[in-house]
């Protein structure tokens, strides 16, 4: 295992009741990856990032999570976590508080994120008003108020329009720049070519195929 490792997984297995869904899995995750995960559904895929995340227990196995996985991480369901009678202003102030941040450092994030995703005219506006493109935006924006160091994403282009997903691509590759580590689960290959260094396959729990980009 690297000194700078985030996530080292090593035989992970998880069972609902007595049935295994996951695993073994071993998985090393490290600054500077951004990895994509395909596979059909029901394969594990929201299991397998729950686990890593520390959302979700496990029942056999290893897993270490560094110092900055443990406090600087960002997990982003596929399910919006939005307020919809809240303004977009005000959904971020509330991730912003939620994850500690003063109320002057989360003014000029928002800013920058609302921006980065191409809608900051939107900043007083009530969730309920926006697009289902820009409710993804905006969902992204709640993962990265945080500046995470690690950076879990379940399906968050889906039912997006071409723009919005260009535009939410587009910041993904920003924040992998400043040295932020991701994994990214997707069905759309194209959309994980364009992004990920590494490509993995899950099937029926179990990795399956790994391509280097």
């Amino acid at each position: 295992m690297s000194p700078n490792t985030l996530i080292n997984a090593t035989d992970i297995v998880k069972k609902y009741g007595k049935t295994p869904v996951l695993g073994p899995i071993s998985l090393e995750i490290r600054p500077g990856d951004f990895i994509g995960l395909r596979g059909p559904n029901g394969a594990g895929k929201t299991t397998l990032i729950s686990v890593l995340s520390g959302v979700l227990k496990f029942d056999a196995g290893t897993l270490y999570r560094s110092k900055a996985a443990k406090t600087a991480t960002s997990y982003l369901p596929q399910e919006l976590s939005l307020y919809e009678t809240l303004t977009c202003e005000e959904n971020l102030r509330f991730w912003g508080l939620i994850h500690g941040l003063p109320p002057r450092q989360i003014a000029s994030r928002t800013r920058f994120l609302l921006e980065r995703q191409g809608f900051f005219d939107k900043l007083k506006c009530p969730v309920s008003t926006l697009s289902g493109g820009q409710k993804r935006r905006l969902h992204l924006a709640t993962a990265l108020i945080s500046l995470p160091k690690l950076l879990f994403l379940d399906e968050p282009t889906v039912g997006a329009d071409p723009d919005s997903v260009t535009l939410i691509l587009e910041t993904l590759k920003y924040f992998h720049e400043q040295n932020t580590a991701i994994i990214l689960v997707d069905h759309n290959y194209s959309e994980l070519s364009a992004v990920c260094n590494k490509i993995l396959t899950l099937d029926a729990g179990k990795l399956t195929e790994e391509v280097l980009l």
